[in-house]
This record gives structure tokens, C-alpha cells and sequence, in this order.
């Protein structure tokens, strides 16, 4: 009795655990999303969140953005594992473009 008493113990603070360090993350992603929302919008601009969805590349956010002028509209901001962070409107149009990397860049003349 003893015995599964601790292992069920230990299942509850793993899963604990791993929901803690999950959210954390989600917060760092969202702060990223935030202040990349608020360049493109502008500094007037109220940001709310409205949903996460964690997969195994990143996260996907969708935010409601309110600029000080003009009509909210939701975005959609994609994290990667990398850090690199994507902003597309609701048609699925880029709003920004990460910064490219001409280190990865493949020719077939080297």
C-alpha cells in the first residue's frame, strides 16, 4: 500500500512538473508574440491572447490585436523551437519576415 501511495505521488509531481515548465515556455512565446504584435501595430496597441496550441515545431497563437487607430483584427503568431517568431493576418498573408540567414544558403555551384 505503502509503495503505490509513492509511485502515484510521483506521477502527480512529473505531470506537475511538466505542466510548469510548459507554461513557462508559453509565456516566454507569448511575451516574443507581443512585443513582435506591437511593431507591426504599433505602440497603441492592446494585444490579447485568445488561444495556444503547442505542437512538436513550436507554438501557435492566436492573438486579437486593437490598435489606438483602426479595426482590431486577429493574427496568427507561429514560435519555433528556434525562437524565430512569424506573424500571418487572418487570410494567411506574412506580416513579418524572419531575418535571413545567407549561411544556410545552398548553390549548386559551391
Amino acid at each position: 500500500m505503502k509503495t503505490l501511495a509513492i509511485a502515484t505521488l510521483a506521477m502527480i509531481l512529473a505531470g506537475t512538473s511538466v505542466a510548469v515548465s510548459a507554461g513557462s515556455q508559453d509565456r516566454e512565446d507569448l511575451t516574443q508574440c507581443k512585443n513582435a504584435v506591437i511593431r507591426v501595430f504599433g505602440e497603441d496597441t492592446n494585444v490579447k491572447l485568445k488561444g495556444i496550441k503547442r505542437v512538436r515545431g513550436g507554438a501557435h497563437m492566436r492573438i486579437k490585436a486593437v490598435p489606438a487607430e483602426g479595426d482590431s483584427e486577429v493574427v496568427t503568431c507561429w514560435v519555433d523551437k528556434s525562437g524565430v517568431t512569424n506573424i500571418h493576418d487572418s487570410a494567411g498573408v506574412a506580416m513579418t519576415v524572419p531575418g535571413y540567414d545567407s549561411s544556410d544558403k545552398v548553390s549548386l555551384n559551391d
